[in-house]
This record gives C-alpha cells, structure tokens and sequence, in this order.
C-alpha cells in the first residue's frame, strides 16, 4: 500500500513531539535524580548510561517485536502513552524509591562499592522503563513506514533527523524556559504532553495497512545491502560503536571545554547539548535528501571527515573564554544583554561543532540503512543498529568521564576519541569497495595531514584553558571615548592582550598544581605570601587577607557561639584554611565532604595556611556530593558547615535548597547548628532573600556575621542559641584557637563580636514572605547565572538595620550584650579596647557601612579605660612565655592602637626574640624609634635583621622602602641588589626601586633595563613606566619613545595623576632626568595594617596581571 504524503508528515511530526519531549524528560530526570544520588560527574555518568543501556535494549526489543507484529503504529502509540505516565508518576516514585535507596544506604554507609551498587540500581529503577520505550519509538515508526512503501533511506534518516531537530527544540524549551520557570515536575507534565500528542498524531495519521514490509524497486538498497556481505555488515557495526563512543567522548570532553571557556553554568551545558544534537540531525538530514550511491563511501568519508573537522576546530576552542568576554563586554549594558550573550555563545557553539557533529550523524541512519536495505526485518535491523551506536556511547561516556580525564586529561580523552574516530573510517574505508585506490589514498593523506597539523599547532588548546584563570568577570570593554592608545592594551583588544591578562603562566608560580578529575578542572598556584586556586578557571580562595578573613570567620563564627560543639561537618575544602581552623577549636572530629578530588590534590599549595589540615587524624574524608551524603549518612553532628561554591555553578544550588537544610537539620544534634556561607558580589537582593527565605523556612533562628561586606556567614538553628559569654572567653583563651585568630587580626572577643551583622530578632524582617529555593523549582541557579552576567552587587544587608533595640535602650547587637555581661562582672568594656577594632573594621568593610558607623557610635559611649588595656582577652592573660609569634604582634598593634605605648614596645621585643629579625616587628619597632627621634637606632636595628636574615625577601623589601623613606638611598642598595639579582623576578617595586638608585648613580643604561623588566612584569605599574619616561625624554634620541609609552601608560591607568603631570611637563623643555621625582611605591605602609577590601569582587583575589 503507498502511503499519502499526509500520513507521512504526520508520522514525522510525531517524531518531532516525541524527540522535545525525550529531552525534557531527560533533563528534568537528571536534575530529579541528582537530589538523590548526587551531582558528581561519576553519578550523573551512571545515570546517563542506564538511560542509553534502556534506549539500547528498547531499541532492540521494540524493533524484533514490529517485525513480528501487524500494528506497528499501536504499538508506538502504546510506547508514547506508557512514557507519559510513567513520567508525571515519577516524581512520586523517586520519593518511595529515594526513601529506600536511603535506607538501604545507609546500613552500608562506609562501604563505596555497596553505594555505587546502589545508585545503580536507583537510576535503574527510576529510568530504565521510560528509557526502554523511548529506545523503541523509532525502529516501531520505520517499521511503520516502511508498510506504507516509504524508502528505507528516507524514512530512517528522516526520522532520526526530525528526532533530533525535536531533541533541540526541548532541550532549548528545558534549559531556557521550562526548569527555570515552572521547575521539574511540572516541566515533566509538559513532556508527557508532548508525548500523548506524538501518540494522538500517530493514532490520526490512518488505518493501520499490511504489516509485511514494501521492499519497493530500489535496486541501489538492495544492492548496497546484498554487497555488504557478512564481514562488511559486522564491520559497519562495528564502525558504528566507535563511532559513538567518540562522539561521547567528544561530549563529555566539550561539557568540560565549554564550563573552562564559558563557565559552569546549567546554561552553558544546555548550548552545548543543543550543538551536538543539531548537528547530529543535519547529518541525519543530509542523508535524508542527497541520494546515496556509495554508502560506505560516504560512511568512511564521514567518519575520517568527522576526525579531522574535530581536530581541525580544536586549535580554535583556547579562543572560548575570549569570545565569551567579547560578548560580555557588548551587551551587560543592555537590559536584555543576558538573552544576547546567549545567543552570542549559542552561535559559536554552533560553528564549532556543527561540522563534525553533523558528520558523525551521518553514520547511524547510513548504517541502518546498509543493514536493512535487502531485509525484510527493517524493525529488528534499525534497532540492533540503534544498539550498537548506543552501546559505544555508554562505553564512550563511562570510560571518558570515569577514566580518560582523571587519568590523562581532557586534551588525552579527546586524542583517544580521534584515534578511535579514525579507526572507524579506516575499517570502513577497507571495505568501501566502490571507492578506488586513489579516493581512498586522498582520503588518509587527507585526513594525516589534517592530524599532523594538529599535532604540531593545536595541542596547546587545552593548556591555555587549563591555565585561564578570573575572566568570567571580564564584563567591559574600552570605555567610548578611549583613545587608539588606550583601546590597543586592552585585554579585548586582542587575544594576545587577553592570554598576558588572564592566563597564569605557571613558571612565575614554583608552587603549582593542575589537576583534573571528573568533576572539575582545579589550578592551585603558590609562592611567597601568595596562594589562589581556581576550580574550572573560577577563583575560589586565596592567601588574601580578605579571603583568610572569611575563611576563617566561616569557622571561628559558630564555634564561638557553640564553644561545646564536638563533632563538625564540613561541606566543601577550597584552600583547607576553613577546616585548620575549626581544628584549632576543642572539637573531637571532622568528616569533610568534598567533591572535588582536584581539589584535595591541590591542598600541599595551602598546606601552611591550613596548618596541615588533611594530616590530622580527627579528620574524615568523603569524595562525596554533599547533598547524597548528609540524605544518607547515619552519623549526626554538633555543628554542619557549609561553604560550596558561588550557585551559578551547575549543581551548586542545590546546596541552597529547602530540602537541603532539612536534610541538615535532621543530622544536628539537639542544640546543634548550621553554618551557611552565600556571598553579595555578583548577586541581586532577591537571590539574597530567597537564600536565606529559605534557610529560614526550616531553621527558625538566624544570625549573621560579615567577615567583609560581600561575605555572609548565617549560623541557622532549630533553637535559639545560648550566648554564654564567659564560655566564649574561655574558648577564645586557649592558645591554639588564639594563635589562629591572631592572623587575621583578632586581639580580643570585642573585636570578633564586631563582625556580628544581622540578629535572630531582624533576620526574618529583612526578607519576608516570597518564593522558595527548592529541590523542584531551583530558582537561585538560574537567577545567579544572569547575576554573574551583569555583575550586580545585593545591598539589602548593607543598608537594612541588623538589630532590634528594646524600650530601655538595650540591643540584640552582640558586642553591645557583651558589654552589658562585661559591666556586670565589674569589668566594664572601655573605648580603648575598640580603638584597634574600629580602625581595622572600617577598612575592612569601609568607613560608610552601616556596622562601622554602628561600632564607632557604640565606642564613643564606653568609659575610657583607668590603665592601659593591654589583654588579648578579658580574664587571666596569658603568660608572655606562652604567646607566639601572631599573639604577640596582634596585642603589639592592639596596645599601639590604644595609645599604650610601653606595651606595645614590650610585644615587639618579645616578637623579636620569638622570631630575630621578622620583618613586620623590625618595621614597626623602626617607626617606633623614628617617632622617637631614633633614627641612627632604626637603621642599626635594619642593618642587623639583613645580616640575620640575608635570603628572607621580605625583609629585604621592609628594609628597601624604609631606607627609601627615610632619604637613606645609599642603605637602600643592600636589599635592592637581593631582590633583583634573580633574573625571573616578578617584583615590580624592587625593579624600579633599583632602577632608581642605577639612575642616581647616573648608571642610565643599567636603570632603562630595570625599568623595562619591571614593566615586562607589569605593563600597567605606572611607577615604573613613569621614571623610565622622564629618563627616555631626558634624551633627545627617545624622546619619541618616551611620548609613545607616556600615552600607552595613560591608556592603562586614565586617571593616574602622576602620569598626567608628567605629560604636562613634558610639554615644555626637559631639563636632565629625575630619577627621584617619582614615587616608587607610595608610602610605607604601617606595619599592622590590613589592606582595604577595595573593589574585590570574590573570596579568591586575581594574580598580578601577567603571572
């Protein structure tokens, strides 16, 4: 029977419905599952080749059925109606298979075979059966169509093409519209819509005809299919599994490229699902309607072609992370910039991999093609061909996610996937017998040259990638009015500007790991007093002082308010700095869950800050999503920590979720707590609310710290917390909790209850009523990704008062009930106590923040003190012999801050006998006795410290800037000479401070060198561009030279006020050089500041550019 071209397109619209709802379906299965079995790459790559396993056995099962059958259209009619039920019944069915997957589990918590075993089963039981109807549709619809006198070639590759083009349309639909507005289930609801509308179309499309199969006069198919022969059908197949275990390779090597180049956002896997998936249906497409005369032709060629497009394009991907700021820098200051920097990155996905993929898809529908042309069984022959292709993709993402990367990388598991691509063609070009010698000598020269050229040119693309670093917040381009100048050194000029800007270059850095596991892609970069690590090129710690300032609060905040707590849960490591400190505290264990392996390779970088945290034998280990392990561990804790990642990282907001504090909760023992890390920079004030709504939901009782002004620390419990404020002196007493403290500046349990930001009376005012973030609807995730885009800065907790004051006067502000208890014991807080505490805070968090101007209006009521006030912490002070280091230069600048002058001498003694010669005790023990008119007595005490300590570069940098400052440039030779004699030095100061000396000396040549290496460094250290310029116009044979770096300066620092004067001296006659007229690097700073927090946007600061 012939069939109508009616039917026809309606049967291929059905295919269309069913591919979207596939899709959605197959999303919205995975985030679903995720909150059972986690977020790690290892579960969702389980999950992943359970769903193609079903789509395999389906195919196979589903396809010998149709052969057998008479009504092949009921039966896709049957699959598509069973698919939508199963689905809206899912949600239901995971919480009663959840609840015995977490019984199950945690009976065997501790043994990992048995917990992978088990998410096995879980994805087994919650996809297996949907997957194996889906795995049927298409060889059930080409047995349809081929009952209705359709050419083989045309019905399989049309529908397969139609499949995917549908597949597009949901994952676009998912990805952009449906999770992020109506959340899981009831994007569920709309695929099995989608579903009862491909079986209502089926059902239309006509009677069923014969059920024999039309083998009509295609004389091409019957011969391609009678001359395959045996050997040639089982190497077509055969072809076919590599074949699709490299395009799975490739996938999961891109999801990893793309989160390098574009970051980690749910937005960035979902373009690059659409660009593999477009291209496999225009492969799928062309085969549909170019006549094919020489199929294993076409297939080697594809197979070989695919190979080289891919390595082709490689050399192109290093370019991602610069194209992507491009497109920021265009439209952030659209309001509808977001939309169209996705399309921007849609469209270079697109061109990326539409060439290869669409070459790769040419492959299953020629196969089935080959496989059924000659046969009467078209449904069993397109389904063992469907299995085959899908059984190499399962191989393909288990051994590229689970092996490959973690072993050799992502630039290793793509180069395996291009041999095996090329192996695939190389079998199919053996047996391509319609293809002559000479094709086929073409085709291998072809494709050889194509991998040699990558060989030599394109293997660097993964380094650039790997070595990226910060430039997700590259957001802005030449302002409009910047000159040709200023536009040339920008980072977007081009992307040699960006790589000097962006990628780290791992020489300056001795101390470096890179790591890549399957999850993430973790750089860890030391040397010196400088430490950052980067997890898939997003900084996430740093040896900053604002970053060790969080990073300890994070821990030293809940302690303190639960001095007692004995076991603690720690979620996420980062630099480790978290955990040493909350081991500083009495507690009796710590059980770190951390996903990331990559990330506790990198620890030996921060191993000192940390202070060899992972080496303590009270912690635990667990390489474990955190959400899968407190579902399912039976352990309970005093204390849950929880510092993951900024949310608009893919998975990360789950971590944030209503079910997640509830899964918290009922692991706190009674009294218990949580302690929640969210940040301000790159967030709006609703995702703010809906953080903390949330917690709020289940935990009742919330305060707040800031550690700086874009750091919240919430400490959520079930009950209202016991402030036992002689408990927390006690604690705050013992020495190794002290010591901690005492690097990031806390002298006393004042100047730590000064950071207390929102009370438990305030917190639910500041947020109200509104929408949750739940495990249906994860609305942060979506919300922080267009956050990140436009760079925005959430003010609620800036602006809104954090406390509630009584009738009487009195306020639920920590430090203002620490002094009521203080006035109470007869030892009143005096406004000496907070003169250190008030300096440091306001540079912290800025003089106009609300706490600030709080902390000062709360000082000038306090009594002024009757002595000085000289104790780390109120009661016994410590013995002087039982102070180290740390303590003893905090209560230095804790006495010199309070006016006690005696002591603070006596502390720098004490420091100088812990540690002779320590660079910070010299400095400030120096100023003291300049401030005294001991000049003579400074330079000696200097002069001393460097022959104590020749090689330590610190002190050589204190003493170079001291003897700068005090007109002492003759001393200042000594420790210049030490700091420069390295040729690879980065120390831009200590470069152009030797210049300077080079140039008094009237040693020119020697100080235009200098200049040059610290500028080669630094283009942008206007120091040093400025001495060299007044040095270059001095001579009238550079004078040009000198007008030239003048404005590529001014280009890279507009406002410097320096640089203009000297243009505008330099409009008139040049006398003779002065080396000295420019400040090499500002004053001195006092020895016990703490660096303003400034613009930093991110608890991990930004190398020097260039490094």
């Amino acid at each position: 029977m012939s069939q109508s071209p009616l039917v026809r397109r309606a049967l291929f619209a059905a295919v269309f419905a069913s591919g979207s709802a596939a899709l959605i379906h197959e999303i919205a299965w995975a985030r679903l599952i995720a909150n059972w079995i986690g977020s790690t790459a290892a579960a969702q790559a389980v999950v992943l080749a359970v769903f193609m396993f079903g789509l395999a056995a389906g195919a196979v099962l589903f396809g010998r059925r149709s052969d057998r059958g008479r009504s092949p259209v009921s039966t896709y009619v049957a699959l598509e109606l069973a698919i939508a039920v199963y689905c809206i019944a899912l949600p239901t069915l995971g919480r009663a298979i959840g609840g015995i997957y977490e019984t199950s589990i945690g009976a065997h918590f501790d043994s990992e075979g048995w917990r992978f075993a088990l998410r096995l089963m879980l994805a087994a039981a919650l996809v297996l059966v949907p997957a194996v109807c889906m795995g049927g549709t298409l060889p059930v619809l080409v047995r349809a169509l081929s009952t209705r006198g359709a050419d083989t070639r045309t019905s399989i590759a049309g529908l397969y093409a139609l499949n995917n083009i549908g597949a597009v349309a949901g994952t676009l639909a998912a990805g952009f519209f449906l999770l992020p507005t109506l959340g899981i289930q009831n994007s569920l609801v709309v695929g099995a819509v989608l579903n009862a509308v491909a079986a209502g179309i089926a059902k239309l499309a006509g009677p069923e005809p014969d059920a024999s199969p039309h083998v009509g006069d295609d004389a091409e198919a019957r011969t391609a299919g009678e001359s395959l022969g045996t050997a040639g059908a089982w190497a077509t197949l055969a072809a076919l599994g590599l074949s699709g275990f490299a395009a799975m390779a490739y996938e999961v090597v891109f999801v990893r490229v793309i989160a390098l180049g574009f970051g980690s956002s749910t937005y960035s896997f979902t373009l690059m699902l659409i660009g593999f998936i477009s291209g496999l249906g225009v492969g799928s497409l062309i085969v549909s309607k170019v006549r094919v005369r020489r199929p294993l032709w076409w297939l080697a060629a594809s197979q070989l072609g695919a190979a080289a497009a891919m390595a082709s394009m490689m050399p192109f991907v290093e370019r991602l992370p610069y194209w992507s700021a491009s497109l920021r820098a265009a439209f952030t200051g659209s309001s509808n910039g977001f939309g169209a920097y996705l399309v921007g990155q849609g469209a270079i996905v697109l061109a990326l991999l539409v060439v290869p993929t669409a070459l790769i898809g040419i492959g299953f529908p020629l196969v089935a093609y080959l496989q059924s042309a000659a046969s009467p069984r078209v449904g069993s022959k397109v389904g063992s061909t469907y299995a085959w292709n899908t059984i190499g993709n399962v191989l393909g993402t288990l051994m590229t996610t689970l092996v490959l990367i973690p072993t050799i990388g992502i630039g290793g598991a793509l180069h395996v996937a291009l041999a095996l691509q090329i192996l695939a063609g190389g079998i199919l070009l053996a047996f391509a017998l319609g293809a002559k010698p000479v094709e086929r000598g073409v085709a291998m020269l072809g494709t050889a040259v194509v991998m040699l050229c990558y060989a030599i040119f394109g293997r660097g693309w993964h380094t650039t990638l790997n070595h990226a670093a910060d430039h997700l917040r590259l957001r802005e381009g030449p302002p409009p009015n910047a000159t040709d100048a200023q536009r040339a050194v920008h980072p977007l000029a081009s992307f040699d500007n960006w790589k000097k800007r962006y990628v780290i270059d791992l020489e300056r850095w001795p101390n470096h790991v890179l790591a890549e596991d399957p999850d993430t892609t973790v750089l860890a970069i030391g040397r010196e007093r400088e430490a950052y690590i980067y997890v898939n090129g997003k900084g996430d710690a740093s040896a900053g002082p604002m970053d060790m300032l969080t990073m300890e609060m994070l821990a030293h905040a809940p302690l303190m308010l639960l001095p007692h707590a004995k076991s603690v849960c720690l979620v996420g490591y980062g630099s480790g700095v978290s955990c040493g400190s909350a081991l500083q505290h009495s507690i009796e264990s710590l059980d770190l869950v951390e996903i990331s392996e990559g990330v506790l390779q990198a620890d030996p970088v921060f191993r000192t800050l940390n202070r060899g945290a992972l080496s303590d034998p009270r912690v635990t280990v667990f390489r474990e999503d955190a959400r899968t392990f407190l579902r399912t561990t039976p352990k309970k804790y005093d204390l849950i920590l929880s510092q993951p990642s900024n949310p608009w990282i893919a998975g990360i907001g789950s971590l944030f979720t209503v079910e997640y504090y509830r899964d918290a909760a009922a692991r706190l023992n009674p009294g218990g707590a949580m302690c929640i890390w969210f940040h301000q920079y790159e967030q709006s004030d609703e995702a703010v609310e809906l953080v903390l709504r949330s917690a709020h939901e289940v935990f009742p009782h919330v305060q707040i710290f800031f550690s700086y002004s874009s750091e919240v620390i919430a400490i959520a419990s079930l009950e209202p917390l016991a402030i036992d404020f002689a408990a927390m002196e006690a604690h705050f007493d013992r020495a190794p909790l002290r010591r901690d403290l005492a690097r990031v500046a806390f002298v006393d349990l004042a100047s730590f209850l000064a950071y207390h930001a929102v009370a438990d009376s305030r917190a639910a005012k500041l947020f109200g009523p509104g929408p949750l973030n739940t495990d249906d609807h994860q609305r942060l995730e979506y919300m922080g990704a267009r956050n990140l885009f436009f760079g925005t800065e959430a003010s609620i907790l800036l602006t809104q008062d954090g406390y509630t004051r009584a009738a009487d006067g009195s306020s639920d502000y920590l430090l203002e009930r620490y002094a009521a208890w203080r006035a109470a014991q007869g030892d009143p807080l005096v406004r000496e106590e907070l003169a250190y505490t008030a300096a440091l805070i306001g540079q912290v968090l800025m003089p106009e923040h609300r706490m600030t101007q709080a902390l000062l209006a709360f000082a000038e009521q306090l009594p002024l003190a009757t002595k000085p006030p000289s104790k780390v912490a109120r009661g016994a002070a410590p013995a002087l012999e039982t102070l180290d280091f740390a303590e003893a230069i905090n209560r230095a600048m804790f006495s010199t801050a309070a006016g006690d002058a005696y002591g603070a001498k006596e502390m720098l003694e004490l420091c100088l006998k812990l540690e002779p010669g320590q660079p910070k005790a010299v400095m400030m023990l120096a100023e003291r006795m300049v401030a005294e008119g001991r000049l003579p007595d400074a330079t000696q005490l200097f002069e001393d410290a460097l022959a104590l300590r020749p090689d330590d570069t610190d002190l050589a940098m204190t003493a170079m800037r001291f003897f700068f400052v005090t007109d002492q440039h003759d001393k200042a030779r000594l420790p210049s000479e030490r700091l420069v004699m390295d040729p690879n030095t980065t120390n831009t100061e200590a470069l152009t401070m030797m210049g300077i000396l080079e140039s008094e000396a009237q040693r020119y040549g020697n100080a235009v060198l200098l200049y040059r290496r610290a500028l080669d460094v630094d283009p942008a250290y206007w120091q040093a561009s400025a001495s060299l310029i007044e040095l270059l116009a001095s001579n009238p044979s550079t004078g040009a030279e000198a007008v030239e770096l003048l404005e590529r300066s001014i280009a890279l620092d507009p406002t410097n006020a320096v640089l203009k004067d000297l243009k505008a001296r330099m409009s008139q006659p040049m006398q003779a050089p002065s080396p000295g007229a420019v400040p090499p690097a500002g004053p001195v700073p006092s020895p016990g500041s703490v660096p303003p927090a400034g613009n930093q946007p991110a608890p991990a600061t930004q190398p020097p550019a260039g490094n």
